[in-house]
């Protein structure tokens, strides 16, 4: 099968036949989006350092807890994929989780993501030194709740001994979920 390709070798010379060439690649590269997150999630396998789990067996506790607890889907999706950047910006991962679901997930969810550190940092902040309330100035924000029953599943999801439900479990609810994204 040949693949019909552009004629353009630079943005400025495209025409809009170019794009009528480019448009359905464009709708095939975002079918693969959800492919692309699991495999950042399951990255993350693999040695856990210091810590007693990896950090993808880390999300698959979150996301474990959060369907114990009641979570509804986007709640359980985000819980399960909260930390899958960590490993590329440490210091972001929140907000870089944040702008990859960003197409999926509410508002709510993009500043809790963003703001993930923060609150997760009531649980560990105060061993090194820092404020562990300084989740409290966000404590009038609208989606405060959100971010702080997510922290309390992230927190105690270390636990090897947890028997969490695989992957596999999560997976129909994962190709539902982004199989409708709430914008471009």
């Amino acid at each position: 099968m040949t693949v019909q390709r552009v004629e353009f070798t630079s943005l400025e010379e495209a025409t809009p036949e170019d794009y009528a060439v480019l448009r359905p690649h464009l709708a095939e590269e975002a079918k693969k989006v959800p492919g692309h997150i699991m495999d950042l999630l399951k990255s993350q396998r693999g040695d856990p350092g210091a810590l007693q789990v990896d950090m993808y067996t880390h999300g698959l506790l979150t996301g474990n807890y959060a369907v114990d607890d009641g979570a509804d889907e986007e709640t359980v999706v985000v819980a399960l994929l909260h930390d899958a950047a960590h490993d590329l910006s440490r210091q972001h991962h929140g907000a870089a989780m944040a702008e990859i679901l960003r197409p999926f997930i509410s508002p709510t969810w993009i500043s809790v993501l963003q703001h993930h550190a923060v609150f997760q940092g009531y649980y560990s902040w105060h061993h090194m030194g820092l404020d562990r309330n300084m989740r409290d100035k966000y404590r009038h924000e609208p989606w405060y709740d959100h971010p702080v029953r997510l922290a309390s599943w992230d927190q105690k999801a270390f636990n090897p001994h947890y028997q969490a439900r695989p992957l596999e479990y999560f997976m129909p609810m994962l190709e539902s979920f982004f199989a409708n994204p709430k914008r471009a």
